[in-house]
């Protein structure tokens, strides 16, 4: 499977429903962010958060997976 297939994929399926956490990533920033941590720590439903919280904002979700302000 390719990052497209990937990518279609997704968006079939949507975000899957997250449980809000505090931690919130900035939304606002002029560069790439790297989140990494350990396995099985959370970073990808972090990810669906902050991608909720921008089409929240009014981004359209296609451009909720690569937002550019």
């Amino acid at each position: 499977m390719d990052i497209e297939e990937v990518i279609i994929e997704f968006h079939k399926l949507g975000i899957p429903e997250v449980k809000e956490r505090e931690l919130k990533l900035p939304t606002n920033l002029e560069r790439a962010m790297i989140v990494y941590g350990l396995r099985r720590s959370g970073k990808t439903y972090l990810l669906y958060q902050t991608m909720l919280e921008l089409i929240r904002k009014g981004i359209p979700s296609r451009k909720a997976v690569l937002h550019q302000l």
